[in-house]
């Protein structure tokens, strides 16, 4: 896409459900847009300018087509990782560093405690990685987290 109009008109992306110009049954759309506000309008409003500013940015490999799984080597290599187990505190830093470049924010921010905005949507993409994605086992996760894996209601 070479602008945000362009996007608007393209029928075959999540774009379009988002802002409301197509529906989508199995697209969570409630789920994407909570990130962006409480009320849908403001929502898709806020979600909308976030897009905006990543269009100014051109195209950027690594948020196009499994970037993640790209830039760790390709599916061979997530493969491999999930199926030996080996490197699994590598595997969780090579997670967080892209995580910390893509929310822009310090790699022990993430990591830490609390409930800021930021760091609840860093650390929520940093686990949806590590375990969906690279299928590390929750208990690994939250040792590097130094949690208990029933998750710790402070956290």
């Amino acid at each position: 896409m070479n602008d945000l109009r362009e996007l608007d008109r393209y029928p075959y992306c999540g774009h379009s459900a988002l802002m409301g110009r197509k529906k989508r049954e199995w697209q969570e759309i409630e789920y994407v847009l909570r990130h962006f506000g409480k009320r849908i309008g403001e929502a898709r409003k806020a979600y909308r300018s976030y897009v905006e500013k990543g269009v100014s940015l051109g195209r950027r490999p690594e948020l196009v087509g499994r970037g993640l799984i790209r830039s760790l080597g390709g599916w061979d290599e997530v493969k491999k990782m999930r199926l030996s187990g080996q490197d699994r505190i590598k595997n969780f830093e090579k997670v967080l560093e892209r995580v910390s470049t893509l929310f822009q924010l310090e790699k022990g921010y993430i990591s830490g405690k609390g409930r800021q905005r930021n760091r609840v949507k860093a650390r929520d993409l940093l686990c949806y990685w590590c375990v969906v994605e690279l299928g590390m086992p929750m208990v690994d996760l939250a040792r590097e987290f130094a949690i208990t894996p029933a998750a710790d209601p402070q956290y």
